[in-house]
């Protein structure tokens, strides 16, 4: 099997704990196995960005959409990390899109706790994105051009 890519980033509004977010996924990617950081950088996600990106959140969040845009527009901190089965390794340690439904043990279940305590938050925050196998080419073609 040849290594996989994938991209994880940190959204603007949990860049407050990314240091903490990032090492807890190197412990935990390390722990299932080799991996390489082919890049880390800060970057700047716009409406643009957001619009192209997410597509489906218009649509499915309407009535919160305005105020998700303010909440996602901003810095990201951008990771690409290859290795064996990459893509899944870093969506098993992220967890599932609701924070409330993972395991504090992924990083969505144990940041998103710190982040937005136990009662929550309205809007689809999820604090990480990581790329599933099925979108890590669009992730990427994307990515590229911002």
């Amino acid at each position: 099997m040849t290594d996989e890519k994938t991209a994880f980033f940190v959204k603007p509004h949990a860049l407050r704990l990314a240091k903490d977010i990032f090492e807890y996924l190197e412990l935990n990617i390390c722990a299932s196995g080799s991996y390489h950081i082919k890049e880390r950088k800060m970057a700047h996600i716009s409406l643009r960005f957001i619009m192209e990106f997410y597509p489906y959140v218009k649509t499915r969040n309407s009535k919160n959409f305005e105020e998700m845009l303010k909440t996602y527009c901003g810095n990201i901190d951008l990771t690409i990390l290859t290795g064996k089965n990459i893509v899944q390794r870093v969506k098993d340690i992220v967890g599932s899109t609701n924070y409330k439904d993972n395991s504090p043990l992924t990083i969505r279940g144990k940041f998103g706790r710190i982040l937005y305590g136990e009662k929550g938050y309205n809007l689809p925050n999820t604090l990480v994105h990581a790329s599933s196998l099925d979108e890590v080419e669009r992730d990427f073609r994307i990515l590229k051009k911002y």
